[in-house]
């Protein structure tokens, strides 16, 4: 399992490439969700117009699961 702490600057910003398989929406951000993909990364977006807000790398492996923690600060993956 990854954990992910998302905060400006600390993440390269980049497209996520392949095939999505998880989807999370935050449940303390309104309006922002994550993807994840077979090719390793996590990409956060805005919902209203879908702008990418990070990418998240280091997963070993195809995620098929993304989950925000209760507060919003935190992305799981697996």
């Amino acid at each position: 399992m990854s954990n992910s702490h998302y905060q400006s600057g600390h993440f390269a910003y980049s497209y996520t490439v392949g095939i999505i398989s998880a989807l999370a929406f935050c449940p303390a951000h309104n309006g922002m969700l994550a993807a994840g993909s077979y090719s390793q990364t996590t990409a956060i977006y805005r919902k209203d117009n879908m702008e990418l807000l990070y990418v998240l790398h280091g997963q070993e492996g195809g995620i098929t699961h993304v989950q925000f923690s209760r507060d919003g600060n935190y992305s799981y993956t697996l």
